[in-house]
């Protein structure tokens, strides 16, 4: 049977409901204080709370578990088939043409935040459902749309939801494209970090024996040093901050405006009054260089395309600064000669010339500007005790991806090479961050993995934290599951289901062995613009998507 006829019958609804359903901003929040059954927030919440309206409005059963999830369900009997959608989103973000709530519909596609990631799907899997209830179909199985809040900041949401209701026998989740995504490589975000162990921040602190003995007790206010490092005070009016032995510095206090530094070191520090009672100290070290601020890639842009970082110089280094740094490619630099200041950019595409600027040479293709910065900085060699932490990164990642260099490297006949990128970086004057993906096999054992990163550090003050750890999904090509979705692909497209990869993760890592990303983007489609600014969904491709997505649920439920 072909439901292709039946599903367009519900186009204007379709429609009208998924408008409403972009309209409720979804985007995760806090848990509401009181109302235990709104664990991420109250957008998340209504979204919820409307489809699961819907589903008993259109004639299904429904069940709200405690608004982590919710599913529909129809049919009878022991097995259980489900759809996996989810009506959560990321953020708006900017940059819109369109107001990202406002559910435009322009030119024969609507445009909002969610319209294709994944509340099309989810509307969509609903009337599906309804199609096979008014043509009569009566399974022997159950299948349920199963409705999740939490896919896009981690997936607890399944976890809750498993936890309390029955799995399904065979699933699969329209939050990909099509034909069938049977492999989902193995997805494990590492945090590498690094920390300074000295302080950087001194406060002023009121002497009252130097008040005693100076003629001036404004001018002889003892300054105390906040930090780890051991401080020891070496006359009346001056503290000495002890960075390493035989690089440190006096500071004192000697009228309300002013703070000499006395060098006493191989090292130079840099002094900002920030306060009447503070003041902050910055060890730039003997190159005459200290990081102060680094960030560079968003959570959810693939390849970085900037970083950008803030560097403290000395006043006598700012020559030799600008001469040594300024020859790495897709690298901007910019100096405030005024603070003394010196901002770096890297880019992941070829810089031209600006006005007040220094750049090098383009590159020949985009590339990491992660990998770009920390290539600069150990080419530079500046900012020596951060010298550890980049050299790491650029020694064993660098523009490497197969994680050869980590002693990670494998791959299989399945899925291909492991896969690493460096993602984000954070960094301020005491701590630094970053955040690396690794895809690996999905036939591999990611904790092993992670063992060898452990096991292999090089130096004790590098730290490495497993933030995510998404475990692989393979389901095998003769599986039911593929035999079904495959056929039901057929019988609308006259083509066959090619199986494909991922290295990102759907539902389907919630269930690895019975369930597979199938749906809703189509090949050779035009990128939806997914988790960007003007989000859309074309309606003709929504419902060619309806058409196989019904048809697939009919082939789980009804064919042997």
């Amino acid at each position: 049977m072909l439901l292709s006829d039946i599903i367009y019958e519900y186009e204007e609804q379709i429609i009208y409901h998924l408008r409403k359903l972009i309209q409720i901003r979804s985007v995760w929040d806090e848990a509401v204080p009181g109302r235990p059954n709104q664990p991420y927030g109250e957008g998340v919440d209504e979204a919820l709370q409307y489809m699961l309206r819907l589903g008993e409005e259109l004639g299904f059963q429904v069940k709200n578990i405690d608004g982590y999830a919710g599913h529909v369900e129809y049919g009878s009997g022991e097995e259980l088939i489900a759809v996996l959608v989810h009506l959560d989103t990321v953020h708006e973000g900017d940059g819109w043409t369109y107001p990202p709530f406002g559910a435009v519909i322009d030119h024969g596609k609507i445009f909002g935040r969610g319209a294709s990631d994944d509340k099309g799907a989810a509307v969509v899997a609903l009337f599906a459902l309804k199609a096979l209830q008014k043509i009569g179909v009566a399974p022997s199985k159950r299948v349920r749309i199963i409705f999740g809040t939490h896919e896009e900041s981690g997936m607890q949401d399944m976890d809750y939801y498993f936890a309390r209701e029955q799995k399904p026998d065979l699933a699969f989740t329209p939050d990909a494209g099509y034909p069938i995504f049977n492999r989902e490589l193995g997805n494990i975000n590492v945090a590498i970090s690094w920390q300074r162990e000295q302080g950087v921040k001194i406060e002023m602190e009121e002497a009252e024996h130097n008040a005693a003995q100076s003629e001036n007790a404004e001018q002889n206010a003892a300054l105390t040093l906040v930090s780890a490092a051991p401080v020891t005070r070496t006359a009346d009016n001056g503290v000495p901050d002890i960075w390493t032995a035989g690089d440190e510095v006096s500071v004192s206090r000697t009228a309300d405006n002013e703070v000499p530094v006395t060098r006493t070191g191989d090292n130079e520090v840099a002094v900002t009054r920030t306060g009447d009672n503070e003041v902050a100290v910055t060890r730039t070290g003997a190159d005459g260089v200290r990081l102060l601020t680094m960030e560079g890639g968003k959570p959810f842009s693939f390849i970085p395309e900037r970083c950008e970082a803030v560097f403290a110089l000395s006043s006598e280094h700012t020559e030799r600064a600008m001469r040594v740094l300024s020859n790495e490619h897709n690298i901007e630099l910019e100096l405030d000669t005024d603070k003394n200041l010196l901002r770096v950019t890297a880019s992941n595409l070829p810089l031209e010339q600006t006005a007040g600027t220094l750049a090098a040479a383009p590159a020949a293709s985009p590339t990491n500007a992660i990998v770009n910065m920390i290539s600069w900085l150990h080419s530079a060699k500046i900012d020596q005790e951060l010298a550890l932490f980049y050299t790491y990164l650029h020694e064993r990642i660098g523009k490497e991806t197969n994680g050869n260099s980590l002693g990670i490297r494998c791959e299989d006949d399945v899925s291909g090479p492991l896969q690493v990128y460096l993602r984000t970086i954070r960094a301020d004057t005491r701590h630094i961050e970053a955040l690396v993906n690794i895809r690996y096999p999905v036939t591999k054992d990611g904790d092993e993995i992670m063992r060898t990163i452990t096991d292999t550090l090089p130096f004790p003050a590098i730290k490495v934290d497993e933030r995510r750890h998404l475990k692989p999904v393979y389901v095998p090509a003769d599986h039911p599951l593929i035999q079904k979705l495959g056929t039901a692909y057929r019988k609308v497209t006259g083509e066959q289901a090619e199986l494909l990869q991922m290295g990102a993760g759907t539902y389907s890592r919630k269930l690895p062995d019975r369930c597979v990303a199938f749906g809703p983007g189509l090949p050779g489609a035009a990128h939806t613009n997914v988790h960007a600014a003007d989000e859309y969904i074309e309606i003709a491709s929504l419902m060619k998507h309806a058409t196989i997505c019904a048809q697939g649920i009919y082939e789980l439920i009804c064919e042997p």
